[in-house]
């Protein structure tokens, strides 16, 4: 039997590696990689950032270039202090929330152009509806002299995408604020916009020559007379809206096919696919972003700066901070110029000015006039301790009346609330023009539009008579018995006292009784004197202006008389009746006649102007009436002036808001699309509404 053998077994040694060495390799080589390739990562980070941050820059310096250009060629520019935008965001249990924001939207007024009246083919006059009948297209540039145009242009606020949830009973954005860059599960964050439109267009509804120019409802509502919206082409157009972008109301209102293609602006997508023209749809269609839509966020929201939780105020709304501020320039203590201080033509060198103005006009609500007033002409209000001020604020009542308080204040204490002073002003109704406070200390009125404060007033919202402005009546009979040859007194009326006869029991703002009567007086050359003829003739009798001649040297002649603005210095003692001859509203006529008796007594008083006896000398007290061949009583002595009541030392100073300067206070925030990070870029700018309308 043949044997077998097993052959040894040669083993031969593979040559690979354990898994200790496969992982010891894996990380040198993913710490070779790191070494090698975080640089070049870090590098491409730092680039785009870098590139995200010149692109920051640049976004601001051209929206604050094109937010100057823009405003400062507007004619107007709308108060946006008490005109906020909504910002929606969500609340604390994420609902969305509409947050109404002041100052993230500026509403202007465009000069009109040349070309203004042309906005279609046919040439009509927005105003009257007719044909223009121009024969030149072809205008250009802006029309003068400068008008306001037909365009309301709008730089606001807004979400990126605008989008309404169609099923919803209110207007709510389908996407609420979202910013995925802080790690939001949405993205839908807010953009700056800049939106043209004509406020006025052409009726859709209407063809050919019918067509006539009708408030812009594919953007606008309108109100009727007490507000109300109406949303009909005769109501007046609402400029002002606050929730315009996100507005579910039908383009065109209540008008003939609202809602449909008809009212939809060029550009227009029905973006909730609801197949209904909204408004919000119009506006997102011809508005145009001023920031890079893919990296910008118009807002921020207040965080902790621990924890970086967002912070909520006490009805769980977030605290939101736009980034984008369009206000008014704020003018503190801004001190109001006088204006003429010299009246030398009426005798007054160093009269008190009645009017004085500030530097920039357009005031918004609120605002604040001080005076510092002063009893002395010598003495400088500031010094006096304590201090004397009147105080008027603009945002109370303003639009009916203007109240002003008064108060005391000793050196360095602040200024009270208005509950805590004493209410003196006129509180004049601007309808009526007439004074609704009893007995005033001080009388002012202000207006915002113009930056000017008043202190002159006609004596008839004193004297008004079921809310018209009268003037003051005296009889000439008075006058004529009022010549005294025993007191020297010629003939004269007194402006102080009116004759109840005449003027059915009225006070004159002269009045020793006023609670003003030490500070008030006429403004000089502000007096008209009313009075029957002098002149023998058919017109004796008949009322006609008389002339003013010099209180100190001129002689007084027929239809002319003398008047004292306010009290001579040094009277002589009050009870000497020649005193009277040198207080204010002292009227002095024709009297110094050298034709009377011992007695004192005219030997002219009698006249019969029917059969041509005349006075000599005096007021006529009857004229002719040709119509019935008889004489009548003449026509009384009318007065009308004008009185201040503040002295020429008074000091004016305002606290105001002008929208003749825009503040400009942008920051933009552009996140690189690689690292998330924020890049910010702040600039600050003023800039002058040249051409705003006052």
């Amino acid at each position: 039997m043949k044997a077998f053998y097993s052959k040894p077994i040669i083993r031969i040694p593979r040559h690979g590696f354990t898994l200790i060495e496969l992982l010891v390799v894996m990380a040198l080589t993913a710490l070779l990689f790191t070494l090698a390739l975080k640089p070049l990562v870090d590098t491409f980070n730092l680039t785009s950032r870098a590139g995200t941050l010149i692109e920051s820059q640049t976004a601001a310096r051209d929206i604050v270039r094109e937010i100057r250009q823009t405003l400062g060629n507007a004619v107007y520019v709308y108060d946006n202090v008490q005109q906020p935008i909504n910002i929606w965001v969500n609340d604390q249990n994420g609902n969305p929330v509409a947050k109404p924001t002041r100052f993230a939207i500026v509403q202007y007024v465009l000069a009109a152009r040349q070309g203004d009246q042309f906005p279609g083919a046919e040439e009509i006059d927005p105003t009257s509806g007719g044909r223009m009948n121009s024969n030149n297209r072809n205008l250009n540039g802006v029309a003068l002299p400068l008008l306001p145009g037909r365009t309301i242009g709008r730089i606001f606020i807004g979400l990126a995408n605008n989008r309404l949830n169609d099923t919803a009973s209110v207007a709510i954005p389908f996407v609420s604020y979202a910013n995925q860059f802080l790690r939001a599960n949405s993205d839908n964050r807010y953009l700056l916009y800049r939106a043209e439109a004509p406020a006025f267009i052409f009726d859709p509804n209407t063809t050919g020559q019918n067509r006539s120019y009708i408030p812009n409802l594919m953007l606008f509502h309108t109100v009727d007379a007490n507000g109300n919206r109406v949303d009909t082409v005769n109501g007046a157009l609402q400029v002002h809206d606050p929730n315009f972008f996100y507005d579910n109301s039908p383009a065109g209102g209540t008008e003939s096919g609202a809602g449909t293609r008809t009212w939809a602006v060029p550009g227009y997508k029905d973006l909730n696919e609801d197949g209904v023209v909204q408004i919000s749809e119009n506006w997102r269609a011809i508005a145009a972003p001023m920031v890079f839509p893919n990296k910008a966020d118009l807002i921020t929201l207040e965080r902790d700066p621990n924890t970086n939780a967002i912070n909520y105020d006490n009805t769980g709304v977030p605290i939101v901070r736009p980034l984008l501020q369009l206000a008014p320039a704020y003018k503190e203590n801004a001190p109001a110029a006088a204006g003429s201080t010299n009246n030398i033509g009426n005798e007054a060198p160093n009269a008190a000015p009645t009017l004085f103005a500030t530097q920039n006009a357009n005031w918004a609500n609120p605002f604040r006039v001080i005076v510092y007033l002063t009893n002395d002409n010598n003495v400088d209000p500031f010094s006096a301790s304590p201090l004397t001020l009147l105080y008027a604020d603009g945002s109370v009542d303003n639009q009916r009346r203007m109240p002003i308080w008064t108060t005391t204040l000793n050196p360095n204490q602040a200024l009270p609330l208005t509950s805590a002073m004493t209410e003196v002003g006129p509180l004049q109704n601007p309808t009526t023009g007439a004074f609704e406070a009893p007995n005033p200390f001080y009388a002012m009125s202000i207006d915002s539009r113009r930056g000017l404060i008043n202190f002159e007033f006609s004596s008839g919202t004193i004297l008004q008579q079921n809310g018209v402005p009268v003037p003051a009546y005296f009889s000439p009979t008075d006058v004529n018995n009022s010549l005294s040859i025993v007191n020297n007194l010629p003939r004269s009326l007194d402006l102080r006292t009116l004759p109840n006869a005449l003027n059915g029991g009225r006070l004159s703002p002269l009045a020793t009784t006023r609670n003003w009567y030490n500070r008030v007086k006429i403004v000089p050359g502000s007096e008209r004197v009313i009075g029957p003829d002098q002149r023998p003739g058919p017109n004796y009798g008949y009322p006609i202006a008389y002339t003013r001649v010099s209180g100190i040297t001129g002689t007084v002649g027929r239809n002319e008389y003398k008047l004292n603005y306010d009290d001579v210095v040094g009277l002589p003692d009050p009870d000497d009746p020649i005193a009277i001859r040198l207080k204010k509203g002292y009227i002095q006529f024709r009297g110094d006649d050298d034709a009377l008796t011992p007695t004192g007594t005219p030997i002219t008083n009698v006249e019969d102007p029917r059969v041509g006896i005349y006075r000599r000398v005096g007021i006529p007290e009857l004229r002719f009436n040709a119509a019935t061949g008889a004489n009548e009583l003449s026509f009384p002595i009318e007065v009308t002036f004008n009185f201040q009541t503040n002295r020429s030392k008074d000091v004016v100073k305002v606290d105001y808001l002008t929208f003749e300067q825009m503040k400009i206070a942008l920051e933009v925030r552009y996140y690189d699309p690689r690292t998330g990070v924020a890049q910010i870029t702040s600039l600050n700018d003023t800039t002058n509404v040249r051409n705003l309308k006052r």
